[in-house]
């Protein structure tokens, strides 16, 4: 990919449906070759506010700072745009963004850097695009066998295949066989397959709405229930202060989200969760 982006004006899109590993790629290609780069930006693009956040903190560490604390969020960008527009030792990851025209604004105008997007949407005018498919089943078997010390092929290919060689479900699926005391990818499995045979009663009002399947989503929402199944049977106390502490981050951004969040304020809180950061008993689920 690095040869490629030279060749084709610098600016290449990774395009897929979530979680097929876009970000995850980007962030390896950008650790691969940080040898190439003098200059790495790495800007969450879902959100004006955090595209802003962002070019502040990259303005910060250019040494371009703003002691009179005069400029605007637009002028900072502004700033950074011009410092690059005469140099070709940057690379610019604009990650999860929504679509072309969200990112145009702070898109570098000019130098022969590299621009890499990641983003759901698969049209790009005037950029080189990559979709992403799913893992070849073999390659999730073998993801789980080496996650999980599982040495049964066939039970390791029965999972990936449930699991639709989705790289975000697979992942999960192996940190949930990983914690659990007796790691057992067979287990799972049922486990698995029971979730999957209750997902239409699950999902029946959650996409009321949507008339055509979301594949990913259905397969994401079967290993959660997979993993709260766990739970339920080695914590069975913990499964309502999982549930909400899941449904209050699903409102955030996808980035990292601070722990004092949860502790400056638990008055704010879900019921149980607040109950338990108020006794100090939310620093195992939080640490």
């Amino acid at each position: 990919m690095h040869d490629q982006a030279v060749g084709l004006g610098g600016k290449r899109a990774l395009t897929g449906f979530g979680g097929i590993g876009k970000t995850t790629l980007a962030a390896e290609y950008a650790h691969v070759y940080r040898d190439s780069y003098v200059i790495v930006g790495w800007i969450r693009a879902a959100q004006s506010e955090t595209i802003l956040e962002d070019f502040s903190h990259l303005a910060r560490m250019l040494g371009l700072n703003d002691p009179a604390g005069i400029l605007s969020g637009e002028d900072t960008v502004q700033e950074v745009l011009e410092f690059l527009a005469g140099r070709n030792d940057w690379l610019f990851v604009f990650a999860n963004a929504p679509g072309p025209g969200k990112i145009a604004p702070f898109l570098p105008f000019g130098g022969r850097g590299h621009v890499l997007v990641t983003s759901c949407q698969h049209v790009w005018p005037g950029m080189s695009t990559v979709n992403l498919g799913l893992l070849p089943l073999s390659d999730a078997a073998q993801f789980l066998q080496d996650r999980t010390g599982e040495t049964n092929l066939d039970v390791a290919y029965a999972v990936a295949k449930e699991l639709d060689c989705l790289p975000l479900a697979l992942e999960q699926a192996a940190a949930t066989i990983y914690a659990s005391p007796n790691p057992n990818l067979c287990r799972y499995l049922d486990r698995l397959q029971r979730s999957r045979s209750l997902l239409p009663s699950r999902l029946s009002g959650l996409f009321a709405e949507q008339s055509v399947r979301v594949p990913e989503l259905e397969t994401v929402e079967v290993t959660f229930a997979t993993a709260f199944e766990e739970i339920a049977e080695r914590h069975p106390l913990l499964v309502a202060l999982a549930r909400e502490l899941l449904d209050l981050c699903a409102w955030l951004a996808p980035d990292a989200i601070p722990r004092s969040l949860f502790t400056t304020c638990p008055e704010w809180l879900p019921s149980n969760l607040s109950v338990a950061v108020k006794e100090d008993e939310g620093k195992s689920l939080m640490p």
